[in-house]
């Protein structure tokens, strides 16, 4: 516990141990509670690197008949990162002869991560090179035989000093060219 000197007496202000997650890129102000004083007329209440991940510091200081004052160290950690899909796989159908004269594309799910842009990449080929990656879309290649063709993607968004590291989502394409 601190204490504070309010002229021959004292006055305490008990200050907790506690800690944040980082979130929104906002400073963190935790909440203060004085018993029998009041803010901005007995103490006043400044925060020290509180904008980032690391160390921040809180210290309170009497004003008028309250002299001295207490501070208090308090950890933000990163805060944790999501990525979600709208859907977990992709299926899609072709007629071959829409494939003869060109090549198809197929829409993907939306991605959305807490902190930062998922992108999409390709975790496990097509064995028979008829789909690919390419601008956000999987693209289906001209001339592609009839039978089913699948692909694995994961879309992933990179950690950055305030947000954990990387996180994923993971996805199935299943491509069908009918004859």
């Amino acid at each position: 516990m601190e204490k504070m000197r309010v002229g021959s007496r004292s006055a305490s202000a008990t200050l907790f141990a506690f800690a944040f997650a980082f979130a929104f890129a906002l400073a963190f102000v935790p909440t203060l509670a004085l018993a029998a004083q009041e803010s901005g007329t007995d103490y006043t209440v400044a925060f020290k690197a509180n904008t980032n991940v690391g160390t921040a510091t809180l210290t309170v200081t009497g004003k008028g008949k309250y002299k001295g004052s207490a501070s208090k160290t308090f950890a933000i950690t990163k805060a944790k990162n999501t990525v979600a899909s709208s859907k977990a796989s992709v299926k899609k159908a072709f007629e071959a002869k829409a494939l003869k004269k060109k090549a198809q594309t197929v829409a993907l799910p939306k991605v959305a991560a807490k902190f930062g842009k998922a992108t999409w990449s390709v975790k496990a080929k097509d064995k028979k090179k008829v789909l690919s990656l390419k601008g956000g879309k999987v693209r289906v290649k001209k001339g592609a035989k009839p039978g089913t063709y699948t692909m694995k993607l994961v879309a992933s968004v990179k950690g950055t000093a305030n947000y954990g590291g990387a996180a994923t989502k993971a996805i199935t394409v299943k491509v069908t060219v009918k004859k």
